[in-house]
Parts: C-alpha cells; sequence; structure tokens
C-alpha cells in the first residue's frame, strides 16, 4: 500500500520511500539508509507556454547502474549487490507509477 505524501513523494507500508528531487534525482529511503539515484524528467507531447505545463505526459528515466553504495545515516557506504539493486529498482519503478510517471530504466 502506497501513501503519496504530495506531488513526488511517496512511502510504502513496506518500509521504503521515494522522492523525486527535480527534473534530475531521485532519493530512496529503507531501513535508514539512502541513494541518490540518477535520473532524467522525461515529457511526451507535451505543450509548454512559457514555463506553464499545458498537457502531455511525464516519464523518468532511472540509471540502474548508478545504484552502487548505502549511504547510512553515519556517513559510511556500503556495497549493494545485483539482487539488491533489483528489488530497488522494482521498487522505485511501482512507486514513480504510483505518481503517475511512465518509467524507463537504463540497464548500462
Amino acid at each position: 500500500m502506497w501513501h503519496k505524501v504530495n506531488e513526488n513523494f511517496v512511502e510504502s507500508d513496506e518500509g521504503y520511500s521515494v522522492q523525486i528531487l527535480g527534473r534530475g534525482g531521485i532519493k530512496y529511503v529503507e531501513k535508514a539508509k539512502a541513494f541518490y539515484i540518477d535520473s532524467a524528467l522525461l515529457v511526451d507531447s507535451a505543450r509548454i507556454v512559457g514555463t506553464e505545463f499545458l498537457g502531455g505526459s511525464y516519464g523518468m528515466l532511472v540509471y540502474k547502474r548508478r545504484i552502487r553504495n548505502w549511504e547510512s545515516p553515519v556517513g559510511s557506504f556500503e556495497p549493494v549487490d545485483d539482487e539488491t539493486r533489483d528489488r530497488i529498482v522494482e521498487n522505485i519503478r511501482l512507486a514513480l507509477l504510483c505518481l503517475g510517471y511512465r518509467v524507463n530504466i537504463e540497464e548500462s
């Protein structure tokens, strides 16, 4: 189950949260450990007048291989194995879908 905190932040009852940090980043938190993940905002079929978005759809490109180390509250880093990375990417994908984004995962 998801709790949408605002248009860019969602919490899961499974113990993690996902927050979009502007056009080029995602913060993923799980059990007091965090990642800042590179991403890119994608806009399809957009109509933009000045700075106003008048329609279209948003998507997010997530760079999977850039998920390498957990950052702990005390500033230490812990490597992430492939299985954990896959789980994290799936959690992020589901969270972004909940927020209404299309999701593309860059594997390399």
